[in-house]
């Protein structure tokens, strides 16, 4: 089997050095992982993210939501987001034959969340929810008292595969 990226094994590169790598830079990378991408996800449409602060100023909640394909359904992810101190992506430009090395300045991990799961969870507004769902959830919601903790997601393995195509270098 070949290797899957798009450059030769075995051949030298000149790595740069990104912009975020400068003290003072306004440039910002952020990495996307996820526990699962479903085989229906449309990669002609825009999703959405969207982070809200939690009690911990290091860290926020996310939501990602994903178009899927033929249909207005979507796919929802929740997780966390944090700062990525320590965390550098290597970008290649096939056409220059070149590497950027630049620092990282979020890190989020999400999980995919059934429908099943949602509709269970009163502590989530209806705008997060698929389609679906929301107007079960909602209808729950009403007769149902929210427990503790319903709505949140283990994520504390952080195994995932990452969204984007660059290679992340530690």
């Amino acid at each position: 089997m070949a290797w899957p990226w798009p450059f030769n094994v075995g051949e030298k590169y000149t790595i740069h050095l990104g912009e975020s790598m400068r003290d003072g830079s306004d440039t910002e990378f952020h990495s996307l992982r996820y526990d699962f991408k479903p085989a229906s996800l449309d990669l002609q449409r825009t999703g959405e993210i969207v982070t809200t602060p939690l009690a911990d100023p290091k860290s926020h909640a996310c939501t990602v939501k994903l178009h899927q394909e033929n249909s207005e359904e979507m796919s929802l992810f929740q997780g966390h987001c944090k700062p990525a101190n320590k965390e550098c992506v290597l970008v290649f430009n096939k056409s220059a034959g070149t590497f950027t090395l630049e620092r990282l300045s979020t890190s989020c991990t999400v999980k995919q969340v059934r429908s099943t799961d949602l509709v269970a969870s009163s502590n989530l507004p209806p705008s997060v929810l698929p389609n679906k769902a929301a107007a079960a959830a909602a209808a729950k919601s009403r007769r149902r008292v929210a427990t503790p903790g319903a709505a949140t997601v283990d994520d504390s393995n952080g195994a995932g595969p990452a969204v984007s195509a660059a290679a992340a270098a530690a």
